[in-house]
């Protein structure tokens, strides 16, 4: 049914433009339009409807009206991205089109860039939350010509509201809900002068748990974040402009605790759930930890914006800088004895980025946009275990008395510095016809310092122990794009592409058995096509976009099983290559003045071309699995995942959104009612096929009703989102230790895995 929907619009689109040619013949019905959609994903202000991109765009005010308020909903806006949430600043990331990078690693970092008012942030879920945002655009597919740092996968760049010189105006927005529910939003944009304004943003968010604790009855992950953004805009002519930016927020929040779906009777886990009365199974939302997990995150940072306009040239700088802190522990068994309770990391993370550019006037056969750019962060990270890892086998009811405590402290610091410079070019040779080119020159230097030592006095050590380590890799690049441009009518543009992506060099760092072993990750290339159209029909009341793409990784960085020693590990290395290819299609139109519909949709076939080391599942028939000739015992069997699917990548998804204002309701009243419905096919989440980790497709329904006097200051409404209460997972996994619980599951929720009903109050001034 879903494959038919996607051939039915392929083929409808055929038809659009001479029936549109038709209608505008016959005079139309003007008076009312498509909101345009402004953007800069070619670093100048341009219709998004002009740009030669796959590229999805929608303004603050979208996002509001379908309630995105958090970097996890943005997967209701585009069916192609998807973000998962983590304990640390590099395994937190945006998948697009399938590809992202998760790791435990704190020396590689992510293949989708996550850009907020220009600025590049090596730490994606920094970005706490969507509060007064001016527009999200979604870019697919490699786009590191111009968006600096790693964006081998795409981008997703955030910018948010500016000051306002010439308006003293704030908000206010209340917002109360199931699951304790709860949200305050305060704007406030002052103008202290006729140049120079500020505008002040504050946020606090509380969420109820997702899974409590037995032996305690406390909750594992709550989520209270409280947020402040201040913006000082400085405009002393029409040519200059200077904008300084300051972010801080604080969020006591544990990231992610997942619950037992399926036990194996007679081992360890499932006699630990029956003594304290916890029931695995997919809707199960109670754990028995003898630890518990504790979790806070402390971001910070500025950024300072100067453009002048010289003559018809347009100059740039855009300096930046960002500081995060996290800790995370959890029970790293998952069950109330102590095999390994002790588990997880702090984090403190820094970058700073320096960007110029150039950009050229508009309107004659040629023009460019080139600039330099500066990138260094610096990350420190401690891993942190213990326990006693004494034996939990069957027949035994309950583990051995413990003796011998064990811990380890992984310490790494890598530094990472990237320089570049970049051009892109546009070559008009007719009025329909352009070319565009460009290119990037990258220079990268990683180096990684390690230690690994007990860290509990008079304890062994879980794995080896590693002094004085220090490893470093430099890398040289040259990506590109190159592709076609034509506007088949002013409102018709078809386009084509070629481009050459580039993530940089990174360390593994994860596990070091001696201080000879390689820890250095090659750089993750990609080569990519696209094609596609993008259109504007019946006096601009639809808007149609339509893209192919097809795009191979060479070298792709993966969290992989090492088997080059006899001590077997968790390394991250360049695993082989994988393979994206498929469709997208955007569809949005207005077919009265009081209504909006959207859709957009996604057939997305990303599978591994080659990718060895892979850890079989349980009981895994095929392909053969075998020990490897070093593998330390007979359990640990790898193979080759040609041809599997992406983990996390469903195949299909679309969305389809509608949107209603009814002026003059009642007297003096307007009504406006939304509603979003969001499908996604299964999943598999594990790199091995596992079909344990299978989450099934589901499809999640949100909306709004309200109503706010013509004119008026404030307006009220009643909101759902997960209406349906849906209780998909957003990540299964086996289990973390398998001789305790083989062919034991345990899965992870969103937050909106749960219904929520609520309230929201908005008042302007």
């Amino acid at each position: 049914m879903h494959r038919g929907i996607f051939l039915g619009g392929a083929s409808l689109l055929a038809l659009l433009s001479a029936t549109a040619s038709a209608h505008a013949q016959s005079g139309g019905s003007g008076g009312y339009q498509l909101e345009e959609v402004v953007v800069t994903a070619q670093k100048r202000a341009e219709d998004v409807s002009k740009v030669p991109l796959a590229i999805t765009a929608v303004t603050g005010e979208t996002l509001e009206r379908q309630r995105v308020d958090t970097l996890q909903q943005l997967r209701n806006i585009d069916p192609s991205v998807n973000f998962r949430q983590s304990t640390g600043p590099h395994s937190s990331s945006f998948l697009i089109r399938g590809v992202g990078t998760s790791s435990f690693s704190t020396g590689v970092e992510q293949s989708v860039s996550t850009v907020v008012d220009g600025v590049v942030l090596g730490d994606p879920s920094s970005a706490q939350d969507l509060a007064d945002v001016e527009r999200v655009e979604i870019l697919r597919g490699p786009q590191g010509m111009l968006f600096g740092k790693n964006a081998s996968a795409g981008v997703v760049s955030i910018t948010t509201r500016n000051p306002e010189l010439d308006e003293f105006a704030g908000r206010v927005r209340a917002s109360i809900g199931e699951r304790e529910d709860q949200q305050l939003q305060t704007v406030l944009n002052v103008p202290l002068s006729s140049t120079l304004a500020v505008r002040l943003v504050g946020g606090y968010r509380h969420l109820q748990e997702s899974v409590v604790n037995v032996r305690n009855g406390r909750p594992i992950d709550p989520i209270d974040i409280r947020s402040a953004r201040l913006k000082l805009l400085w405009r002393p002519s029409d040519d200059l402009k200077a904008l300084l930016s300051a972010n801080y927020s604080y969020s006591r929040h544990f990231c992610c605790s997942p619950a037992w779906s399926q036990t194996t009777p007679g081992y360890i886990v499932a006699y630990s759930n029956a003594l304290h009365g916890v029931v695995a199974s997919p809707d199960n939302t109670q754990a028995a930890l003898d630890y518990q997990p504790i979790g806070n995150a402390k971001v910070y940072g500025a950024s300072l914006a100067i453009e002048y306009q010289l003559g018809d040239y347009a100059l740039a700088s855009i300096t930046g800088y960002q500081e995060s802190h996290r800790l995370g522990v959890f029970d790293g068994d998952q069950h109330a004895f102590n095999y390994l309770s002790f588990n997880g990391s702090t984090n403190s993370y820094r970058n700073i980025s320096q960007e110029l550019r150039i950009a050229s006037p508009i309107g004659e056969r040629f023009d460019y946009v080139a600039g330099l750019y500066y990138y260094e962060s610096w990350l420190k990270g401690i891993i942190y275990q213990a326990g006693y890892l004494q034996s939990m086998a069957p027949p035994m009811t309950q583990p051995t008395a413990a003796a011998t405590l064990r811990s380890s402290a992984k310490y790494s610091v890598n530094d990472s510095q990237s320089v570049a410079a970049f051009v892109q070019a546009n070559f008009h040779l007719t009025e329909q016809f352009n070319l565009v080119a460009g290119l990037r020159f990258t220079h990268d230097d990683v180096t990684l310092l390690y230690d690994n030592a007990t860290f509990i006095p008079g304890s062994l050590p879980v794995s080896a122990t590693i002094r004085g380590l220090r490893q470093s890799i430099e890398h040289d690049n040259v990506s590109w794009r190159f592709g076609p441009q034509y506007q088949l009518t002013p409102d018709v543009m078809l386009y084509a592409s070629v481009a050459r992506g580039y993530k940089g060099p990174g360390m593994s760092g994860v596990t070091v058995n001696t201080v000879a072993d390689n820890q250095a990750v090659l750089p993750e290339i990609p080569t990519a096509y696209e094609a596609g159209m993008k259109g504007k029909f019946f006096d601009r009341r639809l808007q149609v976009g339509l893209n192919l793409f097809h795009a191979e990784y060479k070298d792709f960085q993966a969290q992989v099983s090492d088997i080059s020693t006899a001590n077997f590990a968790t390394v991250i290395k360049n695993a082989g290559r994988l393979e994206t290819r498929g469709v997208e299609v955007q569809l949005q139109a207005r077919p009265t003045p009081e209504l909006t519909l959207g859709f957009g949709g996604a057939y997305v076939d990303a599978k591994y071309k080659d990718f060895a080391g892979v850890t079989c599942y349980f009981r895994q028939p095929e392909p053969p699995c075998a020990p490897p000739p070093l593998a330390p015992t007979s359990a640990t069997r790898l193979f080759n995942a040609k041809g599997l699917g992406l983990a996390g990548a469903p195949k299909w998804t679309y969305s389809a959104t509608a949107d209603y204002r009814r002026p003059d309701l009642v007297a003096g009243f307007d009504g406006f009612a939304a509603a979003a419905w969001n499908w996604q096919d299964d999943v598999v989440y594990s790199v091995n096929g596992d079909p344990g980790t299978r989450q099934k497709a589901f499809g999640l329904l949100s909306g709004e009703i309200g109503i706010e006097p013509q004119g008026g200051p404030w307006r009220f409404s009643i909101w759902g989102k997960n209406i349906l209460d849906e209780r998909w997972a957003s990540q299964i996994s086996a289990s973390p230790v398998p001789s305790q619980n083989p062919g034991g599951y345990y899965r992870w929720r969103s937050p909106d895995s749960f219904r929520r009903v609520g309230l929201q109050l908005d008042v302007r001034f």
